[in-house]
């Protein structure tokens, strides 16, 4: 009788001792800091991939790299002798927060992404893999399909890579796509002027670690934030300005501009005015015709508006015509730069 007492009482000390393991090894219940996203994602993968994941007595080293001057968000990184996981949070209520991490190391080829909530659920935005070129290039190729200039009227059968270069950090390609749209112009275009007509482009991605940390799109469009690439003094980069143009007068000859709309819809034409670097051009984007009775195709003015600053694509005219005086511009390509 005593020893089937003793034999049920260690029985239950080993079904306890159990339990007590496993609940050390769980993640946190509720998740509230990074430190416990970080807990809760480790102990995800060790679940999922448990011969190659993180292991769980790892000592990890916290810096806070939050960009200075960012407000609103939080971003922390956690390091080891082999591992990196980067943790993104907005500064919210614990309830509310999401935490975007990314488990990484350089030293073993292993990436994961993915999110956890404040219950503790982890969601998967990246499978756990090795990181290689191969893999690289998909995302890369995945990343330019996927942008609003492909996708508003991109021609799927022109996408090419052309070239591939290996940059200097461990894991890291640039990858460089070239591939056709049906009009002129960059992003979603919905609303904007645009010009019917088959347009190249040149797309160069960056890909450090299965991350994207450049795209470049023709030297001009930053395809990850939509917007012009501008040069230190806030021009867009091969633009002229109408001061310039007019300074160095070259007729009919197709040329980039930009500057500041007015006059859109006051004037007794299809036409609005254009100034920059203190001069003053006057663009036409409708009844455009030549000498010999030919007619260009109108440019829509939906997508703007007056005291919008816009890029414009066109040709400064001549002599002057029966429709038109010399020194007017016509347009064939709008791009809003900064809408007012």
């Amino acid at each position: 009788m005593l020893k089937s007492k003793l034999c049920l009482v260690l029985s239950m000390l080993g079904i306890m001792a159990f339990l007590i393991g496993a609940c050390a090894s769980e993640a946190p219940s509720e998740v509230k800091n990074a430190a416990d996203a970080r807990d809760a994602a480790v102990t995800n993968l060790q679940k999922h991939e448990s011969q190659n994941a993180p292991s769980s007595d790892i000592e990890w080293q916290e810096e806070d790299i939050t960009p200075p001057g960012l407000v609103g968000a939080v971003t922390k990184k956690f390091t080891s002798d082999e591992w990196t996981i980067r943790v993104s949070y907005p500064v919210v209520l614990p309830e509310n927060t999401v935490y975007q991490l990314v488990v990484s190391s350089i030293k073993l080829g292993w990436h994961w992404k993915g999110t956890v909530e404040f219950d503790g659920s982890v969601t998967e935005l990246t499978a756990f893999k090795q990181m290689s070129k191969e893999e690289s290039q998909r995302i890369a190729e995945e990343f330019v399909k996927n942008s609003p200039t492909f996708i508003f009227d991109g021609i799927e059968d022109t996408v090419r890579l052309t070239e591939t270069l290996t940059a200097r950090c461990p894991y890291c390609w640039v990858f460089i796509f070239v591939f056709d749209c049906s009009s002129a112009g960059y992003g979603d275009r919905t609303g904007q002027a645009t010009t019917q007509v088959i347009t190249p482009h040149e797309a160069v991605v960056t890909v450090e670690q299965l991350e994207i940390t450049s795209a470049v799109m023709d030297e001009q469009w930053d395809v990850i934030s939509q917007e012009m690439i501008s040069e230190g003094d806030g021009e867009p980069e091969g633009a002229f300005t109408v001061a310039e143009l007019l300074e160095n007068q070259v007729y009919d000859t197709e040329v980039t501009i930009w500057g500041e709309v007015s006059l859109l819809g006051e004037l007794f034409c299809p036409c609005f005015e254009l100034s920059s670097g203190g001069a003053t051009v006057q663009v036409w984007y409708d009844l455009m015709v030549e000498n010999d009775d030919t007619e260009r195709s109108s440019v829509s003015v939906e997508g703007f508006s007056n005291s919008d600053t816009v890029i414009i694509t066109g040709e400064l005219k001549g002599e002057g015509g029966v429709y038109y005086n010399k020194g007017d511009f016509w347009s064939s390509v709008v791009i809003v730069l900064s809408p007012s």
